[in-house]
This record gives C-alpha cells, structure tokens and sequence, in this order.
C-alpha cells in the first residue's frame, strides 16, 4: 500500500482503490486542494484491498470502477461480506446511468466522473456527514 499523509490532526482516513497512479494524484490533489486533510492508502489488487480491509480505522473508500481483474461491484461485494459499514465511493472515466445505478445498488454512496474530480471533496464530505449521522442514530 502506498501511504499517502498530509500534516494536520483533523486527518480523514482513505483506502483508494485505484490502478493509475496518476488518476491517485489527482484524486489526492484534488482533496487537498479543497481544504482536506488525509491519509490515502492506495491499492490496486483484491488481495490488497482484502489485507487493508482488515484494519479498522478508514473513514471513507473511493474505488476506481473498472481495475484489472475486478471492478467496484467486487469491491462493495467485499465490503458487504465483511459487515463493513465504511461509505464508499465510485471513481469512474467512463460510467453509463446505468452502471452507476448499479453500484449505489450495491452499496456505493455516490459516484464522481474522473474528468469531474472538483465534484469529490463536495462528495466526500457529504458521505462523511451521512456516515456520521448513521452512527449517531444507531448509538441513540
């Protein structure tokens, strides 16, 4: 995993699940550019993405949809097996209504066009914000 870390206390976890390093930077770019704070950790395999899943500490997941060898449908399959309750977000170039339908189906949050990435920190907080409201209704 390539760990990505910026310098403030108020640090938002991330597990990006991405196979372009550049398309990593730029999600990254974006981020703190608008004003967030973050960890990344970046894989680009399954089995990568199964060994990061086992640590409990992300705050949110943003997936690439189409990865060599598996797409954002494994990736939410996997984190739904796990009992996982991360948000999760897909990252796409290409994606029809359709395909992104089905990955809020399968359990993604949102999704954002790659060639829209300002869309991801207005994205990225809203799932925050969502997440946070779940877990504070499930604890009253």
């Amino acid at each position: 995993m390539d760990k990505i870390t910026s310098k403030s206390k108020n640090i938002i976890r991330i597990l990006h699940v991405e196979d372009s390093e550049d398309d990593a930077i730029l999600t990254r770019t974006n981020l703190m550019r608008q004003g967030f704070d973050v960890v990344i950790d970046h894989v680009d395999t399954m089995e990568k993405l199964g060994t990061a899943l086992n640590e409990p500490h992300w705050d949110i997941i943003i997936t690439d949809y189409m990865l060599p060898g598996f797409t954002a449908l494994d990736t939410l399959k996997l984190i739904r097996e796990r009992g996982l309750d991360i948000p999760c977000i897909v990252v796409s170039g290409k994606i029809t209504d359709e395909t992104a339908m089905d990955a809020v189906r399968a359990g993604a949050v949102d999704y954002v066009l790659k060639d829209n990435l300002k869309r991801i920190g207005t994205t990225v907080q809203n799932a925050l914000n969502n997440a946070k409201q779940k877990q504070e209704l499930k604890q009253t």
